[in-house]
């Protein structure tokens, strides 16, 4: 079913009535919810099940350098900070700018480090898309009736439209997918590669999949929308939580003639948790974001913070041959201190942490060898995270170990290359084939140019750095790690 901008009373019953035969559980814990969320503004009305977001923000308009941020504080200061499992930014495939993507990467690491996201539900699509289709597809693939999922399209279809063409199609009648933007269903940069939102109907038509489109926040009440004057938001800049005017401070239309304050993409979120179907807000603005800001929701049973945990090393799941020798570290803080930290694999306790720097597999351990010489196959590498009041987070990766990282072990099926050792103590990393790479900061700035199989970068410091490669007619770009 399709809503068209300006929703009408008549279409929205029917979506409401037919909807509600399908999930009156979920409407059920939404007012159980509601029940809890007692300093909940009384806009915020949720629908239920789960949120997935895919952003852009890697090439053309840099709203969601701003949007990414704006969408997941709304969703914490909402108290639904669980219920999103799933976020992908920097969905612009076959182009790119590597100044805005760097800065799409920043908002995601400062949502980890200062909201407690989970960085395993935070992903990179441009620097890895297959791994985040994967995991699109798994979270897709949980729905059901008393367990939607909502998807909100902030960026070109294309990536949404992988992540539905590899789930199962069973489920995507418990799917629906938002969308504000006439430019973002119809626009892709890989000629007639891409998809847009008329391919998506094929899904709405045969699968039952719900498309949704609503009002676009960059003109839906003048002046007050998401898209306004920097003055409205003067509020936010000098808010006392500095976490929100971190926020503020995301957005990039600061500077010479743009002087004004574009999240616009937010908007869909804010319908969203505002009611979606159910009366959702589609024309809301600062006045709204700052009445939830300034009076966020609070979860009784989760007023009892838990840690925060992010990988440190690795930054994501590894591909490793026989022989590798693997050190993980993670950073984690708590208010409350932390007890231990704990390294599982594939499900087996190896040994705990009780002090920073947490680390495993380091020169210095009792056991230098504890995550080596695990057998060919993926293995689940875990890290459970304990406070002082015994509340506990955790984050993980996988370690798929292949027999041998030549030219003939990786897949050539999707075109892509591999990296190795990755991360690297010495800034020497081995291709798997000789390629035309480039080597970029993490702020996009370039700082090598090559044709090889060998990337030294000895002489830069430690830290993270991407690299751009070209493999016959296909780019892929890749992380790349130095200790």
């Amino acid at each position: 079913m399709t809503l068209s901008n300006g929703v009408s009373q008549n279409i929205l019953l029917f979506f409401i009535c037919s909807y509600f035969a399908v999930s009156s559980a979920v409407h059920a814990q939404s007012i159980n919810q509601q029940t809890q969320n007692a300093n909940c503004i009384p806009e915020i009305n949720f629908p239920g099940g789960r949120i997935a977001m895919s952003f852009d923000g890697n090439q053309h308009d840099p709203d969601d350098v701003g949007a990414l941020p704006m969408s997941l504080a709304f969703t914490w200061a909402a108290g639904l900070q669980s219920n999103v499992t799933f976020v992908e930014h920097s969905n612009h495939i076959c182009n790119v700018n590597n100044v805005l993507h760097g800065k799409m990467q920043e908002s995601a690491a400062g949502l980890i480090e200062r909201f407690g996201y989970d960085s395993n539900r935070i992903h990179d699509f441009y620097s890895d898309p297959k791994a985040s289709t994967d995991k699109f597809v798994i979270e897709i693939n949980k729905s059901t009736a008393n367990n939607p999922l909502w998807i909100v399209a902030a960026g070109p279809m294309e990536s949404i439209w992988r992540a539905l063409n590899s789930a199962n199609k069973n489920v995507l009648s418990n799917v629906s997918i938002v969308s504000h933007s006439a430019w973002n269903e119809k626009h892709g940069d890989c000629g007639d590669d891409s998809h847009t939102w008329e391919d998506l109907r094929a899904f709405e038509k045969n699968n039952g999949l719900t498309l949704i489109e609503i009002t676009d926040q960059n003109s839906s009440n003048g002046d007050d929308d998401f898209s306004t004057p920097r003055s409205k938001w003067y509020w936010l800049r000098d808010s006392k939580n500095p976490n929100l005017a971190w926020v503020y401070s995301r957005d990039q239309f600061s500077t010479g003639n743009f002087v004004k304050f574009d999240p616009s993409d937010s908007g869909m979120v804010y319908w969203l948790i505002s009611g979606g179907p159910n009366g959702g807000n589609e024309r809301a603005g600062a006045k709204e974001a700052r009445q939830l800001f300034e009076n966020p929701c609070i979860i009784e049973e989760e007023e009892e913070t838990k840690p925060i945990i992010a990988l440190k090393v690795p930054s994501g799941d590894q591909v490793v041959s026989l022989g590798y020798d693997l050190k993980v570290e993670v950073t984690i803080s708590d208010a409350d201190g932390i007890e231990k930290a704990e390294i599982f694999i594939n499900n087996k306790n190896i040994r705990a942490e009780r002090a920073a720097p947490y680390e495993w597999g380091h020169d210095g351990s009792s056991n230098p060898e504890e995550l080596n010489g695990l057998p060919i196959g993926e293995h689940e590498i875990k890290i459970v995270a304990t406070d002082n009041l015994g509340a506990t987070s955790e984050t993980s990766f996988m370690l798929n170990v292949v027999e041998s990282l030549s030219t003939d072990s990786f897949d050539r099926s999707d075109k892509s290359f591999l990296v190795y050792p990755n991360p690297s103590a010495s800034g020497v990393f081995q291709l798997s084939e000789s390629v035309e790479w480039e080597l970029y900061t993490v702020n996009g700035v370039q700082i090598q140019k090559e044709s090889s199989s060998v990337v030294n970068i000895v002489e830069w410091p430690a830290g993270l750095y991407f690299l751009k490669a070209r493999v016959g007619l296909t780019q892929q770009t890749m992380k790349l790690m130095v200790l």
